[in-house]
């Protein structure tokens, strides 16, 4: 599970570096979409790994 979070966190940071350097309209919309759904997955693993008491 540990992997999965560093995985999640560069799904989010491609595309927030595709907002703040990209030009293309269709490219930006694209990117907040990937924000906007691919945030919480790396927050609720977070959460969860630091309440688990398997993986404290």
């Amino acid at each position: 599970m540990r992997g999965m979070i560093p995985h999640h966190e560069g799904a989010v940071a491609m595309p927030k570096a595709a907002l703040e350097h990209g030009r293309d309209p269709e490219l930006r919309q694209l990117a907040q979409s990937v924000v906007a759904t691919r945030s919480w997955p790396a927050r609720s693993l977070l959460f969860w790994r630091r309440s688990s008491p398997v993986c404290s």
